[in-house]
C-alpha cells in the first residue's frame, strides 16, 4: 500500500518559486488501478518522480507498506 499525507513539493529556478504539489493526501491499496491525469505542468511527473523515489518532496509523508519512506536516503 502507498499513503501519502500533506505532500508538498517546491521547486527555486533562477530565483521563481514553484509550487509544484501542495498538499497532496492519497492511499492506493495492493492491486488498486490508478490514473494520474492532469493539464502540462500539474506535477504529474514530478508526483511519479517522488513515488519511484527519484525526487525527494519538501514536505509531508510517504509510507509503503506501512513503513514512513519519507526521510531515506538515496542509498536506502
Amino acid at each position: 500500500m502507498i499513503k501519502l499525507e500533506h505532500v508538498k513539493k517546491d521547486f527555486i529556478v533562477n530565483g521563481i518559486y514553484t509550487h509544484a504539489l501542495k498538499d497532496i493526501n492519497a492511499e492506493i491499496k495492493e492491486g488498486e488501478l490508478i490514473a494520474i491525469i492532469g493539464t502540462s505542468g500539474s506535477g504529474k511527473s514530478t508526483l511519479l518522480h517522488i513515488l519511484g523515489g527519484m525526487e525527494n518532496m519538501t514536505s509531508g509523508r510517504y509510507y509503503f507498506n506501512g513503513t514512513d519512506i519519507s526521510a531515506y536516503s538515496p542509498s536506502e
